[in-house]
């Protein structure tokens, strides 16, 4: 039985390495559904490297978001070009479920 588990444990070790390398990628997204608690359609924005506004190619009606970023807030704006009102702000890793649906054209990154 010895033999058995000095075997495995290079694999135990090698999934655990390539599941933490796989983490560390989705670390630099904002992901929004449509649904409440991380539910229906969803859609996922790329963080850039410095934040900064981001267009959304598709505009969502966002009930829920989280935000995987580690550093930036996102600020969600229901105009382009990340101007007028806020509709909500998600921290830097953060989860938001809005009691209302949330119009997102635009999202600001900035430092958390």
């Amino acid at each position: 039985m010895t033999k058995t588990t000095w075997f495995l444990a290079p694999v135990v070790l090698a999934g655990a390495v390539l599941a933490g390398a796989a983490d560390a990628s989705a670390g630099t997204t904002l992901d929004l559904w449509s649904g409440p608690y991380e539910t229906g359609e969803s859609q996922r924005v790329e963080v850039p490297a410095e934040g900064g506004c981001v267009e959304l190619a598709v505009p969502i009606t966002a009930r829920s978001a989280r935000n995987s970023s580690g550093e930036f807030n996102a600020t969600l704006y229901a105009r382009s070009g990340c101007t007028g009102k806020p509709a909500a702000v998600v921290n830097e890793v953060g989860i938001a479920n809005f009691t209302q649906q949330r119009v997102v054209r635009s999202v600001m990154f900035t430092g958390g």
